[in-house]
């Protein structure tokens, strides 16, 4: 069953959306757009539209902040969450979007997913046990930390198969943000990142106990495929940033 999504639960939402927009937005643009310059190639003297991957879209934050900047780029966007997924596309109406009910992952097929009542903390990745975050979100949130979530199955795809698929030849910004699940993305993009194709990452890394941290690892990736860390952008709550990483020329 799933857990109910009570006023209260909405009301912190609301709230959290509103704050992350107006104090944490206007910094996360700004670092992105120093990126994006500072990642440009020669080629890139050639006039051609800016290609974005949106995973973890929830209800288009991303695309509404990216085109407010670039209004002229090409998003494609992946949300895997069936009802989400309805609002994303009600709610972004530009014709150079192409929407996807699907998650990327290292690998495709038919995976659990766990449904929060927080939606934007939906993940493939359950937290731990006894992750004292978790219990203080949940005591916030007024819901039990042990049925806080509820399992659906939803179909996963490599980032390699959609490059080829689509046929894209560049990702001027490849954006992670899918609770935990960030190197298993990256791990199902080792041809795009062999052959170049990807300029700048940006993905959210939580120091907190929610669930054993990937970031070392990550790290360790992006360092292979010649990425450096530009700027690490915090949250305005709770214990995690985002991380903007250029690949050098």
């Amino acid at each position: 069953m799933i857990p109910k999504k009570t006023w209260r639960v909405n009301l912190i939402g609301k709230a959290l959306r509103f704050v992350e927009r107006f104090f944490f937005d206007p910094k996360l643009r700004r670092a992105l757009q120093q990126a994006l310059s500072k990642s440009k190639r020669p080629s890139d003297s050639i006039k051609r539209s800016l290609i974005f991957f949106d995973v973890g879209a929830n209800r288009g934050q991303t695309i509404q902040s990216l085109k407010s900047i670039y209004p002229e780029s090409f998003i494609y966007s992946f949300e895997p969450d069936p009802t989400i997924f309805k609002q994303l596309v009600s709610k972004n109406k530009w014709s150079s979007v192409i929407f996807f009910n699907i998650a990327l992952g290292e690998s495709t097929g038919r995976f659990p997913f766990y449904i929060s009542p927080l939606d934007e903390t939906s993940t493939f990745y359950l937290p731990t046990m006894d992750s004292i975050w978790n219990k203080k979100k949940a005591t916030i949130l007024g819901l039990n930390s042990k049925n806080m979530y509820h399992r659906i199955e939803v179909d996963v795809v490599t980032m390699d198969e959609i490059v080829l698929q689509q046929n894209i030849h560049h990702v001027d910004l490849l954006k992670i943000d899918v609770e935990g699940g960030e190197l298993q993305v990256l791990e199902g993009a080792i041809s795009s990142f062999n052959k170049g194709i990807v300029s700048v990452v940006q993905f959210e890394t939580h120091n907190d106990d929610l669930r054993p941290s990937q970031k070392l690892k990550i790290e360790e990736f992006l360092i292979r495929k010649n990425f450096y860390k530009d700027s690490s952008i915090k949250h305005v709550f709770g214990n995690f940033h985002d991380e903007i990483w250029i690949k050098r020329i």
